[in-house]
């Protein structure tokens, strides 16, 4: 989780969940997890994805 933290406050914004997944080494699936987490609500802004 502290890799995708670091991914989502570093980086402008990102258009897709494979985007994100290519440069973290982060699966999908673990990155839906992560984003449904109520510790990622407020960096979920900074994305240009739909969930």
């Amino acid at each position: 989780m502290s890799k995708l933290r670091t991914y989502i406050e570093n980086e402008s914004c990102s258009t897709s969940i494979d985007s994100i997944s290519v440069d973290t080494g982060i699966t999908v699936k673990n990155l839906n997890r992560y984003l449904e987490n109520a510790e990622f609500s407020t960096l979920q802004d900074k994305l240009n994805i739909n969930l």
